[in-house]
């Protein structure tokens, strides 16, 4: 990302409270959640239900301490978003509560290859650190997360998150 385009971008917290908001978010949520949820061989879900997802997270990260939904805007637009807070750990697996987990990531389709996802990352991981979490995980979409995260410096660690069923990524930032 060039810095004229950098200097077009903002990151702030989704109110969910601000229709325009969650209006313009739910845009590039629903096809999101289509996206993931289906290439894990998952049955659709109805448009009500895929909208109620996203109002519930909003809520929890505007009212639950070190968790977050943010979005990342380019020229008053939303192009991108993510959802991510303190974990509370995975005992089973070994990971500890102390460690920051990213459970939502998006860049829209005609944004992504552009930088804005590693600029996200990049602010998602200041919102970390600020917080005072050193260790962040993941669980990325096996098509397109992969490649992303590897490259920003998340590595497997050979762990599978017991919900999803999805290796683990992990990073000390």
């Amino acid at each position: 990302m060039n810095e004229a385009t950098q200097a077009k971008t903002h990151f702030a917290a989704v109110d969910p409270g601000n229709r325009k908001q969650m209006r313009e978010l739910r845009k590039l949520w629903l096809p999101y959640w289509r996206e993931t949820t289906t290439r894990g061989g998952e049955k659709p879900e109805k448009r009500r239900k895929i909208r109620s997802r996203l109002k519930n997270r909003v809520k929890h990260a505007h009212k639950t301490p070190q968790s977050g939904f943010y979005a990342l805007y380019s020229e008053g637009h939303v192009v991108g978003f993510t959802f991510f807070g303190l974990s509370g750990g995975i005992k089973s697996i070994g990971i500890p509560p102390d460690y920051g987990q990213v459970l939502d990531f998006c860049v829209a389709p005609a944004f992504r290859r552009k930088g804005f996802a590693t600029e996200m990352n990049r602010l998602m991981e200041q919102i970390f650190r600020d917080w005072g979490i050193a260790n962040v995980f993941l669980t990325p979409d096996p098509v397109t997360g992969k490649p992303f995260w590897r490259s920003a410096g998340y590595r497997d660690t050979g762990l599978t998150d017991p919900g999803n069923r999805k290796p683990i990524y992990a990073k000390t930032i």
